[in-house]
């Protein structure tokens, strides 16, 4: 009888443990119970659902493959450690402490024992202070520091989103104005503010002059050091500055009725403040000044359209002007070109792209955007992407299923500040791949 009870617990037991590992994505569980890593584990459970949307065949990091993953794999440690990726913040820390285990292992392609003398995976204790600290303000330090990890996916030689190249150091000092007020007001990066310490080495930098290099500022030692020559860092020609405006200027109130209201307040109005900019008040429009500057200026915005040249001139001159909440003889509110009657919602490309993608998806999913991999701007590029739509049963296709079912990843992300899709717009959006995604 005895026998027979221990048989059953046995069995018992084994089923409870064969349940626990088909549950989900294996993270330390499966690492636990099988104490094996291997590619295939990793792009199942973490590069698929946590990377590939944006890491994939359009540029940048590429973790399609086994070869490009085994290429960056010193640098996905690196950003995952840090806490830069992913950037949903939703990464559950089995999964982090699996994938960076399977790094520590070699990052093997087949199933691979994990060493049981190796500890777990853990950030690595830093170093102790030494007593004569060094100060290094120079663009290789903030490079690698900041900019790797966290901004050359998108602002690159190649991809350049918004002008922006922070790859090389004449290109990335030419922008130094723009760097310091958006790592200083957290609105890049995208993905979240910098931790405190990366972001005061960044301003920092900035305050010394962006400098290239900086000799290291040993403390006492036990003798005399030699000073060495200063290496002369080459003087990048800084981007000119505009003139300033002439003639007269508008005021808040008429470049918020002529620009800001039928351009710019789906987004930054309303209570809605993509990117960490509210145009709705005077006050917090006048916070935003340089950045507003830059994005007009190089046609980053509006989002989904240009802005005739007479208004662009018109919100630059009073940008430039300071922005002055009132003006004694204001410029002439320039005749904007009639605005096309509004297309009404229906389950068309045309529709969707006017009343969702351009308002709420193509910050992202444009050339430029961080998910430029997968474009919405474009009717031919959307619809080559097939695996986003099931014909067969509309409602549980990946980019319904993206606006609609995963709240703690949900589209567009909560950090954008844009809206979710309403009942409506998504009633349409699954009624245009149900019939066939009609252009």
């Amino acid at each position: 009888m005895m026998k027979l009870i221990l048989i059953s617990l046995s069995a018992l037991f084994l089923f409870g443990c064969n349940e626990n590992l088909r549950k989900g994505p294996a993270g330390a569980d499966t690492q636990d119970a099988l104490g094996l890593v291997s590619y295939s584990r990793v792009q199942t459970q973490v590069l698929t659902p946590y990377c590939v949307q944006c890491h994939g065949q359009s540029g940048g990091v590429n973790l399609e493959s086994y070869a490009n993953s085994f290429t960056h794999r010193d640098r996905i440690a690196a950003v995952v450690r840090s806490g830069a990726m992913p950037p949903r913040g939703d990464f559950p820390p089995e999964l982090r402490d699996y994938l960076l285990a399977w790094i520590a292992a070699g990052a093997p392609e087949a199933e691979t024992p994990l060493d049981p003398h190796l500890p777990p995976p853990v950030d690595p204790t830093p170093a102790p202070t030494p007593t004569s600290p060094v100060t290094e303000l120079s663009y290789a330090n903030v490079r690698v520091r900041v900019f790797e990890p966290h901004c050359l996916r998108c602002h690159n030689a190649t991809r350049s989103t918004a002008g922006v190249n922070l790859e090389t150091y004449a290109t990335a000092f030419a922008k130094l104005d723009l760097i310091a007020f958006v790592i200083e007001t957290d609105q890049m990066p995208l993905a979240g503010p910098l931790p405190a310490p990366e972001k005061d080495l960044v301003l920092k930098w900035i305050a010394a002059g962006g400098p290239e290099g900086t000799p290291a500022t040993p403390g006492p030692g036990p003798g005399p050091a030699p000073t060495p020559a200063p290496t002369p860092a080459p003087t990048p020609v800084p981007t000119p500055v505009p003139p300033p405006p002439t003639g007269n200027i508008p005021d808040y109130a008429s470049v918020r009725a002529a620009v800001f209201a039928p351009y710019c307040m789906n987004c930054h109005g309303g209570g809605r403040s993509a990117g960490g900019v509210s145009l709705e008040t005077y006050n917090s429009t006048k916070q935003s000044l340089a950045l507003i500057d830059f994005a007009i200026d190089s046609d980053m915005m509006p989002m989904g359209a240009t802005l005739p040249p007479d208004l662009k001139t018109y919100v630059l001159t009073w940008v430039r002007a300071g922005g002055p909440e009132f003006t004694t003889t204001p410029a002439p509110t320039p005749t904007p070109a009639p605005t096309p009657a509004p297309i009404p919602l229906a389950p068309t490309y045309a529709s969707l792209k006017a009343n969702v993608f351009a308002p709420k998806c193509l910050m992202c999913h444009a050339p430029g955007g961080m998910a430029s991999n997968i474009r919405f701007d474009d009717y031919t590029a959307m619809t080559r992407q097939g695996w986003l739509f099931d014909r067969r049963r509309p409602s549980r296709s990946e980019i319904v299923e993206a606006v609609t079912e995963r709240p703690d990843k949900r589209m567009p992300p909560r950090q954008s500040g844009l809206d979710p899709l309403t009942p409506s717009e998504v009633s349409a959006l699954t009624d245009w791949i149900a019939r066939g995604l009609p252009q």
